[in-house]
């Protein structure tokens, strides 16, 4: 077996068990597991032969690649590597699956801009994750990528019943930058 196998065999260990800390909503694990998927599968299109000599497992593994980084929203590398592949002969197959991932990543732009949108608002609205009574912080999820940690006011109260659910979040901006809640409630 190639060294180039083994790594990519490696890197998707990495990636089941980022799936799996996922799931279990351990997101830092999720992410540390990923970011190691990611430099191994690297490695492994580095490690392989000659890409005139085989048409596919190069583009493969780019592509492989190019997924991870997309999903740790390093966007700029994932169209690097897709560049990267497209700049040699990869199979109408791989071409098409690259195509997904200009396609995913033209998307992902789209709504980090319309989240840039929402938050310039000054109000926004997501599902409201956490809630940290004693620092006087919540967490919104906007999208499945992006979300805000707001502070909130001690004179503000948070009923327990809004978490989990999707509210609209009218904020105040502080001379620091912060943003302070100053109203929260469901989503209408």
């Amino acid at each position: 077996m190639n060294a180039a196998k083994i790594l990519h065999d490696t890197a998707m260990d990495f990636y089941d068990m980022a799936k799996i800390a996922k799931a279990k909503g351990n997101l830092q694990s999720h992410q540390e597991y990923m970011q190691k998927a990611l430099v191994i599968e690297k490695e492994a299109a580095l490690k392989l032969p000659d890409p005139d000599e085989d048409t596919f497992w190069p583009y493969a593994y780019l592509r492989s690649a190019a997924w991870m980084a997309f999903h740790l929203e390093k966007f700029e590398e994932a169209g690097v590597l897709v560049q990267l592949a497209l700049a040699g002969q990869p199979s109408a197959f791989e071409r098409e699956r690259l195509q997904e991932i200009i396609a995913a990543l033209d998307s992902a732009m789209v709504e980090n801009n319309e989240a840039s949108m929402l938050i310039d608002r000054q109000t926004i609205t997501g599902f409201l994750i956490s809630i940290d009574l004693a620092e006087r912080r919540l967490i919104v999820q906007l999208n499945d990528k992006n979300h805000q940690q707001l502070a909130f006011p001690s004179s503000l109260q948070i009923a327990p019943y809004l978490l989990g659910q999707l509210v609209t979040v009218q904020l105040q901006k502080l001379d620091e930058g912060e943003r302070l809640v100053q109203q929260i409630r469901l989503a209408a």
